[in-house]
This record gives C-alpha cells, structure tokens and sequence, in this order.
C-alpha cells in the first residue's frame, strides 16, 4: 500500500494535550510497536499512566502526530553518568521518559516530528526547573532514530536486557538547549 504524502502548514499546527479519545484513530506511522501504543494512548493519559500531546491543524479531526511523556527510573547500578551521583540514594536515577514519538505516514516531510520533539522537550524543561531529575530519556527504535536523537545531543546508554538502546539528554543539557532556542 503506498501512502499519499500530504502537505501540511506548520505554522497552522497546534501541539496540544490529548483533545480526545478519536484524534489518534487509525494512526499509522509505520512502526508497529507506536501504531499499537497509539491505541492506547487515550486511556492511558485518563489512568493517568502517561501524559499524551498531539499536533493538531485546524479543524482537523486527526493528528498528525503525538508523543507521549511519563517518568520513568534507570537503575543506579553501573549508571556512570556525570552528576547521577546525587541520585544514587534511592538505587534509581529519574528521568522524564518519552514513550513514543510518531508523525502519521501520510504527513511525514512537514516538520511534525521536529515541532513534536521541541514540544516534548519544553514541557521537560518546564518540568525539570520544578522536579528533580536527572534528564529525559527515550529508547531508540532504529539507527535512523538514533542517529536524530545523538544530533539532538542525546548519549546512548546500553542497559541489560533492553532490545533497543537507551537515548539520554541530561537536564542540564536540556536547559542549554532552552538558553539556544531563547537566542
């Protein structure tokens, strides 16, 4: 089957929560395991188990993407990373996680997935000047993927037992990122 690519106005994108149960219906982006995720989602965010945020065009009654954010802890055993040590007390290391981050197949090529990225990572920054933590977090599905989070100055880190890698921004990176965006 091939997808129709459309040409959607950024500058008419708006990324907000979850508006409602329907905005995420069919959504393909061509990795099964978020296309299942998807399905989830609105029941998750009412659990409230994860927070989901979409990109919405006007008057649209689909998104053309969506993330979602919870919180998550790495174990602090074998965690080496400058400044984790100030966790280490409670045997974890807390991160804001993104779950997963997706742009429909048919709106790919439009800069959602960017704008979804940067969403995503402000409201982790307005978090983190609140919450102590140590960063975000997200597993990586692809090299593809992977490759965009390293250019994004997330590290990788491999952790036992997980089939794909760890991608890590710590915050104090993450407020770097905010002072560059303010310029």
């Amino acid at each position: 089957m091939t997808t129709v690519r459309r040409n959607v106005d950024l500058s008419k994108i708006q990324f907000t929560a979850l508006p409602n149960d329907k905005v995420l219906d069919r959504f393909r982006c061509g990795e099964r395991q978020i296309d299942d995720w998807a399905e989830k989602c609105a029941d998750l965010d009412r659990q409230p188990r994860a927070r989901v945020f979409c990109a919405m065009g006007e008057e649209e009654p689909l998104a053309h993407g969506f993330y979602s954010l919870s919180m998550t802890g790495v174990s602090a055993k074998g965690f080496d990373e400058r400044g984790a040590e100030h966790f280490t007390h409670s045997g974890f290391i807390p991160f804001i996680y993104i779950d997963y981050i997706a742009v429909r197949e048919e709106s790919k090529g439009n800069g959602i997935g960017t704008g979804l990225m940067v969403d995503a990572l402000r409201r982790c920054t307005a978090v983190a000047r609140n919450v102590a933590l140590f960063g975000v977090a997200l597993n990586s599905l692809n090299a593809k993927t992977t490759a965009y989070y390293r250019s994004l100055r997330f590290g990788e880190k491999s952790q036992p037992n997980m089939q794909y890698p760890l991608m890590v921004l710590p915050v104090w990176t993450l407020f770097d990122l905010e002072k560059i965006r303010a310029e």
